[in-house]
């Protein structure tokens, strides 16, 4: 007698919407800082003419961002990830905010202090990714039953 495997559905995960909502947000926020890291460096570029500032703007996120991830998923495990999620977001957009103000034509920021204050906010963009890298994988688990997995 041969038993019958019930048939496992593989888009029953995207039947639900509040994946379906993580999932659009996951993208489009990875493609506007995707598009931000691009932007950012042809304004780089543009301003020094210098391959070795573009570098430099991965090294001041990459830095922070790897000091942060030390320690950031034990945050994750303690704070409401989504708490996590949304703070992170709201200092992405300020942070954007920010880029968008130095590189205004009414703004003597660039001119008085060079791509100095670019690197900051890279820095601290480093940071912010380091808390959203650890709690977006652990609050999607919080959204898809492990039946669905």
């Amino acid at each position: 007698m041969q038993t019958t495997i019930p048939k496992h559905d593989p888009f029953a995960a995207l039947r639900i919407k509040e994946f379906l909502f993580f999932l659009n947000t996951r993208f489009f926020l990875t493609l506007a800082i995707q598009m931000q890291s691009v932007i950012v460096g042809w304004q780089i570029y543009d301003i020094t003419k210098d391959e070795l500032a573009l570098g430099m703007i991965g090294l001041s996120e990459a830095i922070p961002f790897i000091i942060v991830s030390l320690f950031s998923g034990h945050v994750a495990d303690i704070v409401s990830r989504k708490r996590i999620i949304l703070v992170s977001i709201s200092f992405l957009i300020l942070s954007t905010s920010a880029l968008l103000y130095f590189s205004l034509d009414t703004s003597t920021v660039l001119k008085n202090y060079g791509t100095l204050p670019i690197y900051f906010v890279f820095g601290f963009i480093g940071i912010v990714r380091g808390f959203i890298s650890a709690a977006f994988p652990a609050f999607m688990s919080q959204i898809v039953p492990r039946e669905l997995y």
